[in-house]
């Protein structure tokens, strides 16, 4: 079964100048989940697992200021700092790294403010890549 994920940008200026486009990507794994993440959280430890060379297009949003590391809290692979409710988004081919440099098993979520987080996670990955 083939799955889909289409990021849409769009770009807005002044005088009305706009550009929009789309990248749409397909795969035959994703995981998504919508995390809840008290306040005041340390590590607080999520399932999420896929191989990084396999990975098609990851797309993450808080509703608070999060810390996001990979596999370990205190030696994490890879880290990605989230601010509130800006999207982080990233696809093969799309110019950009890849940014993660290990396969994923687990995440650590921190969030110092006082306010519960929502964090939502889409991944789009290949399963079938040995």
């Amino acid at each position: 079964m083939t799955i889909t994920h289409t990021t849409r940008l769009s770009w807005t200026g002044e005088g009305g100048l706009a550009v929009t486009g789309a990248l749409a990507k397909a795969a035959n794994a994703e995981q998504n989940r919508v995390l809840a993440v008290p306040g005041e959280s340390t590590d607080a430890e999520f399932d999420l697992d896929f191989a990084f060379a396999d990975l098609k297009s990851i797309y993450l949003q808080s509703t608070q200021d999060v810390t996001i590391e990979t596999n370990d809290g205190a030696a994490p692979d890879d880290t990605i700092t989230l601010k509130a409710g800006v999207p982080f988004w990233w696809a093969d081919g799309n110019g950009a790294g890849n940014p993660f440099t290990a396969d994923v098993s687990t995440i650590f979520i921190t969030n110092a403010g006082t306010t519960a987080a929502q964090v939502d996670i889409r991944v789009l990955y290949d399963s079938t890549q040995a």
